[in-house]
């Protein structure tokens, strides 16, 4: 039960054993041949290896069992005067060959989990994130909304008290401070930067005061093309060209955006 197990977990290792196995019968049998099948056995060992990393452990172990074999067959075949002796040196070439693509293969592997470490902890810092701007929408904006209610009925029935009209500004600045601050952590979130952060400022700001649209004007030089790139991503259409403006073939360029109220 134990070997058919591991025979349908390893299908591929067990193809190979056995190709290895037949390929050793080969160099047993026709010795006058035995490179032909020698070379089989390392070049798909070394690609198998490649396919599936084994552990340090099962490495050595096939290792061995493959130089031993090999080794002592070409042995055999040069005490016979079959081969000649320098065709021993074809199995620590051979090895050698192996070696370097377990070095390379080793390699790609603690590459690999480096990146999927790092992924899981960009993984988890987003998720903490997003666990923070949930919070801090529900208890940073919620009791300042409810204060802002009572103090619009006191307004009601108090309509001239100074001291309401205060705390009713005060309560705007809060309001606008905890924007910013939740604006400034999804962006961090969602990697934007220092550009993007600021222009969504200034529409805020602007939809504050009630503008229905925001102009913003650039040069066409091509060291500015980055910058209207940037502001065509962000929904900004150009409106007008005036050509030469700044000087010659430098253009000013005019982009609008129309914002709706927030």
């Amino acid at each position: 039960m134990r070997v058919t197990g591991w025979l349908r977990r390893n299908p591929l290792e067990a193809a190979w054993a056995a190709f290895a196995v037949a390929n050793f019968v080969a160099m047993v049998a026709w010795p006058d041949w035995e490179t032909i099948p020698f070379h089989f056995v390392w070049i798909s060992l070394t690609f198998v290896y490649g396919v599936r990393v084994w552990s340090t452990r099962t490495t050595w172990a096939v290792l061995s069992v493959v130089i031993l074999a090999t080794g002592a067959s070409i042995m055999s075949d040069a005490y016979s005067g079959i081969q000649l002796w320098g065709e021993l040196f074809e199995v620590p070439l051979m090895a050698a060959m192996f070696l370097a693509m377990v070095w390379h293969a080793q390699r790609r592997q603690s590459a690999l989990a480096e990146v999927q470490g790092v992924a899981e902890i960009r993984a988890s810092l987003l998720e903490r994130q997003e666990r923070f701007l949930h919070d801090a929408s529900h208890e940073l904006r919620t009791p300042v909304t409810i204060a802002r209610g009572h103090l619009e009925l006191l307004r009601r029935e108090q309509p001239d008290a100074p001291e309401l009209e205060v705390a009713l500004d005060e309560l705007g600045r809060m309001e606008r401070i905890v924007e910013r601050l939740l604006l400034l952590a999804k962006s961090e979130q969602q990697g934007l930067g220092f550009g993007q952060l600021l222009l969504r400022f200034v529409e805020n700001e602007v939809r504050r005061q009630r503008g229905r649209m925001l102009l913003i004007e650039t040069s066409s030089k091509e060291s500015y093309a980055s910058t209207m790139r940037f502001y065509e991503r962000s929904g900004y259409e150009e409106i007008s060209r005036i050509k030469d403006f700044y000087r010659i073939e430098d253009d000013k360029v005019v982009y609008c955006k129309k914002l709706t109220p927030s």
